[in-house]
């Protein structure tokens, strides 16, 4: 395992807890979209571990919130191959980038979403404020 992927152990065994605890209490809180970027790098730097573990996370936290089975991981990789490249053409900007690799993540999670559970107004609220959660965070910490 190398050196500088140590720290992301502890952000998936947070973001695990964070899925589990508030489930319980009825507070939806994803945190995907800072998975989402370690997945990205992930995938980028060949961590194959983390990334085993990053789909882990994805899969509790569709488990949790009751998500189609890998969807996430799937939505990840589609982005990653098809959206991605397209974004990375548009902006030179690497932190704006990363901004919005999260926004469409969101949209495409969202849209998912829609189709495969029952939407009310209430879910878009709560995945704008998902959203602006993991953009802070991934904005503060985990961007380079």
């Amino acid at each position: 395992m190398k050196q500088n992927t140590i720290y992301y152990i502890p952000i998936f065994l947070s973001i695990i807890l964070i899925n589990i605890l508030f489930s319980t209490y009825f507070i939806t809180i994803f945190l995907a979209g800072v998975v989402f970027t370690i997945f990205l790098e992930c995938i980028k730097k060949e961590y194959f571990y983390m990334l085993f573990l990053s789909i882990v996370t994805f899969l509790i936290i569709e488990s949790t919130h009751n998500l189609k089975f890998l969807s996430l991981s799937f939505i990840s990789l589609f982005l990653y191959y098809f959206i991605i490249p397209k974004i990375k053409h548009l902006f030179s900007s690497s932190a704006f980038g990363g901004i919005f690799y999260i926004i469409s993540f969101y949209i495409v999670f969202f849209l998912s979403y829609i189709f495969t559970s029952n939407y009310d107004i209430s879910s878009y609220y709560i995945f704008l404020i998902n959203l602006i959660i993991d953009a802070v965070v991934v904005g503060v910490l985990l961007w380079d």
